[in-house]
């Protein structure tokens, strides 16, 4: 080509492309609006409106047409069957050269669907299908012009596809939904869709890609179009899955992939199908292996009868599961299916129960094999289930629970029906027999009904077997060590909806139990107990309970609440024991006792930190009588108490008991929540036998009877904290007493001493005491330290006495008052012996 040409072909095209980017404006498209609204009215049978339109040369000639809405048949709805803000029609352009105009390409951007279906089970689509089918059009790939128009490629983009069931909008629905449709070759129409399901009623990211590609041809009637539609759905998450079928999520996990074919009409089709469930397990269970199930599906689907026929097999392990039989949906659905098992291997049942049982120890495994044949129908509404299948040679095993559990050959089947009784679905499993280290076998038979799973256990058991066994199936705690037999009829119900956890009941005799609690140093031994297991509360009755190495036991009832709410709940007890001395407890609770000691905290919670042990969260309330309480040397006798436990704080309310001869009543509390624990009290004892309190203090004190009142605070967790932090105050009034002073010298006589005393740095200050004589009022004042150090003076009304020394040794002297008139007698005075010093 020579240059000048050159020149002229590229400043054509120029001009073209200037003249395509010009000239459209100016260009008055809309008088092409109505014929082109006839034209699909005709090719879909529909009513057509469109917006304004607009005519384009690039990057093809063709309208682009506004707010496009497409009208449904009144008998199905009355909101258009398409919406679409914006299509894009591109021209042929040899159809323009022969006066006709001929789509080559409808593309919708945005477009909204709406397909309905009516209660004769009709869709509003299928007449503009027909009649899109019955216009004359050659293929969309013919590449020359014919007397008939070509029919367009179709195809929507980032589309939205929304389902009703009559008048009622379904919340399912397609979104990012593309769509093509197009005439492939004579009679034979090819699609493709590929988009998002989700529910407008959740919030659904996880569904999985949904992907069609199908062919469909020419029919008579839309019943009779011949159809092949292959179906995908890849990656779709299990829970989102069952929230998008059911508008809950059920629960369970993992990735599901399907893939599908049906073939044959619109009305009558076979159908092949493949699910694939990988990684499958509950969503609050984790485990390092995954379960992969793959189940492979073949049947018919038939709408002129309402009736679908499938055979579907499932293998499991070296063995195999099949379902077969029919569903028909009338007015009320109708089923018979048959299930086979064949050598199906235990092992794949305990794989999966590891996955939707929690509790279940992550090393469960299995031996032996199940067979057996099931049939479930349902005609005019009456449901019925017969079949059996046995289990044999049945192994349960648990390195981590350390146990190998051999179950004898047991049968799982559907009762027979009796004439009269309307049938039920029912599966009766067992009874299978099993030695669990008791005096006779244990027997565990279950019921199984499309609610609930049900079993019964009973017979007698090593504890420790027992709980092994349990724990297999995710109903005991491993972290309790028991030991001890019992004999037990206890029943187990677990309902499928929600993962509830299975609720235990029954009753249950133990004796010589043995276990340990996280936070108790010592073993706890129960010789006998009955245990009653209710719905709402475990009660120990009968219960007498000791710390291992002590001779205390302790009887009574006990009731711990079940199912309790967020904020816990409180167990309640009425405790009784003949003695109980608490320097025994000391030496079983702490292994670095000294017979010196007091009780220390530490050995109470085993060595562990107050604020990490498990009597952290307990809450309790009730009563404990002691008919014999000893500490150290101090002994009360008929002791009764209220006790309440919240969490870490402990109050012993009402606390009476005869104290040393006396009669106390007070209350007392703890708090362990703290960095340290804080002890206080405060309470009162009546008519307290001074020769009581002289056999207490290993001193003789003098006689007559006290009563004392206090009110104290200690900190600290063992003896030395507590008596360097003790503070408080006290007071006392003694009566018609004598008052041991020391020594040779005789007892001071008096009619009244009352006195208050500050207790404060291991010191007990004597404030405002007077005590009342034959000779006159004393005025004490002073101080005994914790050491028993004594720092007293008794200034009366003729003298003053000074008492030093210790409560074992005092030192007395005798003053004359600086205001005492001289006398030469001594005998007036209330005690002459006490004018000299002694030791």
């Amino acid at each position: 080509m020579s240059p000048r040409r050159a020149r002229r072909l590229a400043a054509g095209i120029i001009v073209a492309l200037i003249a395509a980017t010009l000239l459209p404006p100016f260009i008055n498209a809309n008088r092409f609006r109505n014929r082109l609204a006839e034209t699909m009215r005709l090719s879909l049978g529909r009513d057509v409106q469109m917006g304004n339109l607009y005519f384009t040369l690039l990057p093809r000639p063709g309208f682009v047409i506004e707010n496009l809405v497409i009208a449904d048949d009144p008998a199905f709805s009355a909101e258009p069957v398409l919406r679409a803000g914006s299509v894009t029609a591109a021209l042929r352009l040899t159809s323009l050269w022969r006066g006709r105009l001929e789509l080559a390409q409808l593309s919708f951007d945005y477009p909204s669907l709406n397909l309905v279906r009516n209660a004769e089970g009709r869709w509003n689509l299928e007449s503009v299908l027909m009649q899109a089918s019955s216009v004359p059009a050659a293929p969309t790939g013919t590449p020359r012009p014919e007397s008939r128009p070509r029919f367009p490629y179709i195809e929507a983009s980032n589309g939205r596809i929304n389902l009703r069931q009559g008048q009622e909008k379904l919340p399912h629905t397609l979104m990012e939904a593309d769509f093509s449709l197009w005439l492939e070759a004579e009679n034979q129409w090819n699609m493709r869709l590929e988009g998002r399901p989700t529910r407008t009623d959740a919030y659904l990211s996880d569904t999985g890609t949904v992907r069609m590609a199908g062919q469909f041809r020419r029919a008579a009637t839309p019943g009779a179009t011949p159809i092949r539609v292959d179906i995908e759905v890849e990656r779709a998450q299990l829970g989102q899955a069952t929230s998008l079928l059911t508008g809950r999520d059920r629960g369970w996990r993992g990735s599901t992939d399907i893939t599908a074919r049906l073939d044959g009409t619109a009305r009558d089709f076979n159908v092949t199908a493949t699910a694939e469930v990988t990684d499958f397990h509950r969503h609050d269970i984790s485990t390092r292996d995954s379960l992969n199930a793959r189940i492979t599906c073949q049947g018919n689907v038939a709408f002129q009868s309402s009736r679908t026929t499938f055979e579907c097999t499932l293998p499991i392990g070296k063995g195999a599961a099949t379902v077969e039989g029919f569903v028909a949906t009338h007015s009320y659905p109708d089923y018979d299916v048959a299930v086979a098992f064949r050598e199906a291997p235990m092992a794949s049942f305990a794989n999966f129960m590891r996955r939707i049982k929690r509790d279940v120890p992550a090393d469960l495994r299995a031996e032996g094999t199940f067979n057996g044949k099931y049939r479930l129908a349902r005609t005019a509404g009456v449901s019925e289930a017969t079949g059996a299948g046995r289990v044999t040679g049945l192994i349960l095993s648990s390195e981590a629970r350390g146990i190998a559990l051999s179950v004898s050959s047991f049968d799982a089947e559907f009762p027979q029906p009796k004439k009269g009784v309307p049938p039920r679905m029912e599966l009766n499993i067992g009874s299978a027999g099993m030695r669990l280290g008791g005096r006779v076998p244990v027997y565990v038979a279950a019921r199984v009904t499309p609610a609930e799973i049900s079993a019964e256990a009973r017979g007698d058991a090593d504890l420790k077997q027992l709980l092994a066994a349990a724990g297999l199936f995710g109903l005991a705690d491993p972290r309790y060590q028991v030991t001890g037999f019992a004999t037990f009829q206890l029943g187990v119900t677990g309902k499928f909806e929600g993962f509830a956890p299975p609720v235990v009941t029954g009753t249950a005799l133990v004796r010589d139990v043995t276990t340990t609690v996280d936070g108790v140093a010592a073993p706890i031994v129960m010789q006998t107990a009955a245990i009653d297991l209710r719905p709402e509360a475990i009660v120990f009755d009968k219960a007498g309970v000791r710390l291992e190495g002590s001779s205390a036991v302790v009887a009574g009832r006990i009731v711990i609440p079940r199912h309790c709410p967020s904020n816990g709940c409180v167990s309640t007890f009425d405790l009784r024991t003949p003695e109980l001395n608490l320097d025994e407890v000391n030496r079983v609770l702490n292994p670095r006792y000294r017979s010196s000691a007091w009780l220390s905290l530490p050995s109470i919670f085993a060595g562990k930190p107050v604020k990490t042990s498990r009597l952290m969260t307990l809450q309790a309330r009730g009563t404990i009588n002691i008919g014999r309480l000893v500490i150290k040397d101090l002994v009360a006798n008929r002791a009764v108490a209220q006790l309440t436990f919240d969490r870490g704080k402990l109050e012993v309310a009402d606390l009476q008991a005869e104290l040393q001869g006396g009669k106390h009543k007070g209350t007392w509390r703890a708090d362990l929540t703290g960095d340290e624990p804080v002890f206080s009290g405060q309470g009162s004892v009546e008519g307290l036998p001074l020769t009581q309190v002289n056999a207490l203090l290993r001193s003789p004190l003098g006689t007559g009877t006290a009563k004392l009142t206090y009110e104290l605070e200690l900190r600290g967790s063992d003896a030395a904290t507590l008596r360097r932090t003790a503070s408080g105050t006290a007071g006392f009034r003694w009566t018609n007493g004598t008052w041991r002073t020391g020594g040779a010298a005789p007892a001071m006589q008096f009619s009244d001493w009352t006195g208050s005393l500050r207790i404060q740095d291991e010191v007990a200050d004597l404030t405002s005491s007077v005590m009342q004589t034959r000779g006159g009022p004393y005025q004490v004042s002073g101080r005994a330290g914790f050491d028993r150090k004594l720092s007293l003076r008794l200034s009366g009304p003729r003298d003053q006495i000074l008492l030093t020394g210790t409560m074992q040794a005092p030192v007395v002297a005798v003053e004359p008052a600086e205001t005492l008139p001289a006398r030469d007698s001594a005998s007036k005075l209330p005690d002459a012996s006490l004018r000299k010093t002694r030791n």
